[in-house]
């Protein structure tokens, strides 16, 4: 802005923050969806099951619109399950179903045996974590982002989950675990907040990991580096990946295989990696002509790719 400017622009600053602070309001007095439930008393073995579950949205043009219909799935406590399919097909859906960042419009989702929806969404929120693909960063320092889901962390157990996510970079910012980092973590790459986000959600120790894993941030070391702490803290809670690497993939106990059907996107097949690659065409389909190799693309001998 030009010295010149000024005097024009100062004057309409405070109408500006007037109307913005008016919306705010609008927002907050807005009643949320999402309604509460009753219980705050927490299982604790972590056993995930969904009884043919289904999401929508209304279309005006249409009708409602399937994203999501008869998804039915168990996942027994300390298993992990990687949820595969194509872009778009309803993954990331699947998994914001299981915090209640949506509800769903039919059946039900049972956390040990009891109905997510009369959970209070406290109790809900401190059993389930999920890493996201493109996390929210607060400006506040590394160590307090890292104890938003539970606060009496200790250093030691911050600094494990740092190694697991293999988030070490955060021992180089200006002050450590101290450092600032912005609002949306603006001081930190995209892959630097997804792998903060990753070990925030490892800190919470929930019943029930939820990550979704990132297309490109992590990068194939950090990949690497990661997969074998990462399988160590999966064991420690029943989990759930949105995998888009064949090696997270291989880490799961078994593979979900979500794919368009009839009536919308649904698990079709559920199983171990290879027995899917062998006797499934459409999951073989999507893993041989939609795959990226990670890494150098010129490496024809590279074992991992993406989807």
């Amino acid at each position: 802005m030009r010295p010149p400017d000024a005097p024009a622009f100062l004057p309409s600053m405070p109408q500006e923050a007037m109307v913005t602070s008016g919306r705010i309001a609008e927002i907050f007095d807005t009643p949320g969806d999402i309604a509460d439930g009753p219980s705050s008393q927490p299982g604790r073995a972590g056993r995930l099951e969904l009884h043919d579950v289904g999401f929508r949205v209304p279309d005006p043009v249409a009708g409602d619109k399937w994203l999501l219909r008869h998804v039915t799935l168990v996942v027994e406590p300390g298993e992990t399950v990687a949820l595969v399919g194509a872009r778009g097909v309803g993954k990331s859906l699947l998994t914001a179903l299981l915090s209640r960042l949506y509800d769903a419009a039919e059946g039900r989702i049972l956390l040990d045996g009891r109905d997510i929806r009369d959970m209070s969404l406290p109790s809900l929120r401190r059993a389930v974590c999920t890493a996201f693909e493109d996390p929210t960063v607060f400006s506040m320092s590394v160590a307090e982002s890292l104890r938003i889901g539970r606060p009496d962390a200790t250093d030691a157990e911050l600094s494990a989950a740092i190694d697991i996510a293999a988030a070490r970079f955060v021992y180089d910012l200006p002050f450590g675990i101290d450092t600032r980092i912005g609002e949306q973590g603006m001081r930190l790459s995209g892959g630097q907040r997804q792998r903060l986000c990753l070990a925030r959600a490892i800190v919470a120790t929930p019943r029930l990991l939820v990550i979704d894993e990132a297309r490109p941030g992590l990068g194939v070391h950090t990949g690497t580096e990661t997969a074998p702490a990462l399988r160590v803290a999966l064991k420690a809670a029943t989990g759930i990946v949105v995998a888009r690497r064949l090696s997270t993939m291989l880490l799961a106990d078994r593979v979900a295989f979500v794919d368009e059907a009839a009536s919308g996107p649904t698990i079709t097949h559920v199983g171990r990696h290879a027995e899917l690659f062998a006797r499934v065409p459409r999951y073989r389909h999507l893993l041989t002509d939609r795959r990226r190799p990670v890494g150098d693309a010129t490496d024809r001998t590279a074992r991992d790719f993406e989807i």
